[in-house]
Parts: C-alpha cells; structure tokens; sequence
C-alpha cells in the first residue's frame, strides 16, 4: 500500500514537471540564457547565439557556432551545454555517430545533464 501511494506520488510529480517545464521556457525566451549564463539578462556571445540556433541558423551554422563555443570556452556547464546543442544539430543532421559522441562529451562534462 506505501508503495503505491509512493508510485503515485512519484508518477504525478513527473507529470506535472513534463507540463510545466516546456510553458515556462516560452513565458520567458530568457530562460535557457539564465540557466547557462547564470546572469539575468546577459548577451550571450554571438556563436552561442547560433549554437542555440537563434536567427533561423542552419544546422551547419548551428555546429560551427557551437563548435566556436566549445573551443573559447573553459566552463564544465557551458561545455555540457555547447555539446549537447552541437549533438542536437548534428542528430537533427542525421549524423547519429557524431551526436553520440558529443551527448557522451557532454556527460562527461556534466553528469547531471539530462538533455544528453
């Protein structure tokens, strides 16, 4: 019987995150800034801009800027970031072996990614 309730509880508060994490990054576009940058309202540079693929980047634009931003920079977070964007962009490619290597890079840099 507690396990059950346990369950429920677990099932539902899974749930309710899948709903809302989605809405709150679009009331606010700054979200995933803050959540990388880790500074409200912060510019990002112009190559994570196009790692993101802000200003309709192409897929090839999207895995030259992240790899930009992989190379510039010396943060672990951000470096888990910058991967699991460019293996997004490279999976959304078609190049599975190439995504595959870059989710694992960013585990290795992050391991509490859950993108990756």
């Amino acid at each position: 019987m507690w396990t059950m309730r346990a369950f429920a509880y677990g099932a539902i508060m899974v749930s309710a995150v899948l709903v809302a994490g989605p809405a709150v990054a679009q009331n606010n576009p700054s979200f995933w800034e803050r959540l990388i940058f880790g500074t409200p309202g912060s510019e990002a540079p112009p190559d994570w801009q196009t790692c993101q693929g802000k200003g309709n980047a192409t897929i090839e634009q999207r895995i030259n800027g992240c790899t930009s931003a992989i190379s510039s920079e010396f943060d672990k977070k951000n470096l888990a970031a910058a991967y699991t964007n460019r293996g997004r962009a490279y999976q959304d490619r078609g190049d599975v072996g190439h995504a595959i290597q870059d989710f694992d890079e960013a585990l290795r840099n992050n391991p509490q990614l859950a993108g990756a």
